[in-house]
């Protein structure tokens, strides 16, 4: 969100859709890990009571779901891979060990759309509003100049 009290960093990163749907999942089915990640807002948090033994099969099933999910290449499945009904072809778990979340996820299939939308308003934040994050640059580069006293040095 825009501040006028001051520079702001405009950083976006062209995030596609299996990438926000799994932080929304993250989100929606009580997953705390990693605890310092910030919540998708538009999107409740759900902390849902678990014993302790099946919060944390679940959110062992989310992480290697997500290494899949934003690293494939680095992180291939365990096994043979399996679409997830209700998610089109965004969401593939392996057909063993994935049953906590298989069925943690069902009943939330509307977070395709939500993922769908967020990412079209992202991109098309991007392509219409090319100069701000160079203005948001300079004018954090500038500050940061001011607070230290000198020149900032190319990196």
């Amino acid at each position: 969100m825009p501040s006028a009290a001051g520079p702001e960093w405009v950083i976006r990163e062209d995030a596609n859709v299996a990438v926000i749907l799994a932080l929304a999942l993250r989100q929606l089915v009580g997953v705390r890990w990693p605890d310092e990640l910030p919540p998708l807002r538009g999107l409740p948090s759900n902390d849902i009571e678990r014993d302790e033994e099946e919060q944390s099969r679940l959110e062992r099933q989310w992480r290697e779901y997500w290494a899949m999910t934003v690293e494939p290449q680095a992180h291939p499945a365990s096994g043979p891979l399996d679409l997830v009904d209700g998610f089109e072809t965004y969401v593939a778990l392996p057909v063993d060990g994935f049953d906590d979340l298989r069925a943690a996820i069902a009943p939330h299939t509307s977070a395709v759309d939500f993922a769908r939308a967020a990412h079209e308003r992202h991109a098309g934040d991007a392509l219409g509003r090319s100069g701000v994050s160079y203005r948001a640059y300079a004018g954090a580069i500038a500050q940061h100049e001011r607070e230290v006293g000198r020149r900032a040095h190319a990196f």
